[in-house]
């Protein structure tokens, strides 16, 4: 079963929303529970594990955007999808990694494409992406989602920073790029390339990464940094 909240300070969106998920469950012959909720503070009140949350972000006194750190604080699976006024939103939301935005006002077509990509996601997750690097020992496989970021050291030596510990590979740091792109890397710095769903915030010109490393952004490159990766966020919606 696929336990799922709609949280708007607006009832006839939150049953209207309702209503199409119940509508996408019967034809894709899925089972949800859905739970719903007029109140950030509310949802972001109670210990119920979802699976997924459509949340409006523009809500009085508690917004979309604390009531989504705080559900995060406890639950880093869920997937957030956004309902809002607003085609692009500021930098804010990056630390709550939302999954998806939806643009008011909601359509059936529109929840149903977010539907397909959140059952596709759960299947592409369970297999993982693997990919085989020069090693300084021979040949290093990682799985994209693990890695954090790669930071170019010297005479073509990367080291590779993953969810569990540092690797060293050899190339160069625009090749790795190329190779890694597809993934949802980017590149703040001539000596860096960072998983775009690891980052946890920015902090003028630093990255937070969500092992807590600093990585630098050139200023030169900071407004094309943070272009692509409001892209990598809002990419939806384009």
């Amino acid at each position: 079963m696929i336990r799922i909240a709609v949280c708007d300070d607006q009832t006839e969106i939150v049953e209207q929303i309702k209503t199409i998920l119940i509508k996408y469950s019967k034809v894709k012959n899925y089972n949800f529970e859905i739970l719903t909720y007029t109140s950030g503070e509310k949802l972001a009140s109670q210990d119920t594990p979802f699976d997924l949350i459509f949340l409006d972000v523009e809500m009085p006194d508690f917004d979309g955007i604390q009531t989504a750190q705080l559900i995060r604080r406890g639950e880093k699976k869920v997937k957030i999808v956004y309902v809002t006024n607003h085609s692009r939103y500021s930098l804010n939301v990056f630390a709550v990694h939302p999954f998806d935005y939806i643009l008011k006002p909601v359509t059936k077509d529109r929840i149903f494409n977010v539907m397909d990509e959140f059952f596709l996601y759960r299947e592409h997750r369970s297999k993982k992406c693997v990919i085989t690097f020069n090693g300084v020992n021979g040949q290093v496989f990682l799985d994209t989602e693990d890695i954090y970021y790669f930071e170019y050291v010297e005479n073509r030596r990367i080291v590779v920073s993953t969810k569990t510990g540092s690797t060293e590979i050899r190339g160069g740091i625009a090749e790795i790029h190329k190779t890694v792109k597809p993934f949802n890397f980017i590149t703040p710095h001539k000596s860096f390339v960072v998983n775009a769903a690891h980052i946890k915030n920015i902090r003028r010109y630093d990255v937070v990464m969500a092992n807590g490393v600093l990585v630098p952004v050139a200023q030169k490159r900071y407004a094309k940094f943070k272009n692509e990766l409001s892209n990598y966020f809002h990419n939806s919606l384009t």
